[in-house]
């Protein structure tokens, strides 16, 4: 993602095709799932005096979260539907 400075950012995303299937960066057909994790955290960010963007700092609480396999949140986006489901752990 360009930025006014200059400075360009990838930003993490999904892809759909007219027909709402998951498509690769290159426009083929996908035909494995999407799994998007999902934590709790905060994002700070610092301005300038005049309220211009300087810097961010992304901050997972309790670290790990989302990556834990015993409490994690995810979305699961169906690669031949493009519907999407949230995983959530089951108490045994």
């Amino acid at each position: 993602f360009p930025t006014v400075a200059g400075k360009t950012w990838p930003v993490p995303h999904i892809a759909f095709t007219p027909e709402g299937r998951l498509s690769t960066t290159n426009l083929t057909l996908s035909f494995l799932n999407e799994a998007i994790q999902l934590g709790r955290g905060s994002v700070f960010v610092e301005r300038g005096p005049a309220g211009s963007f300087i810097d961010f700092d992304l901050s997972e609480n309790p670290k790990g979260n989302a990556t834990d396999t015993n409490n994690f949140h995810r979305v699961v986006v169906d690669a031949l539907t493009g519907r999407g489901r949230v995983e959530t752990p089951q108490i045994q």
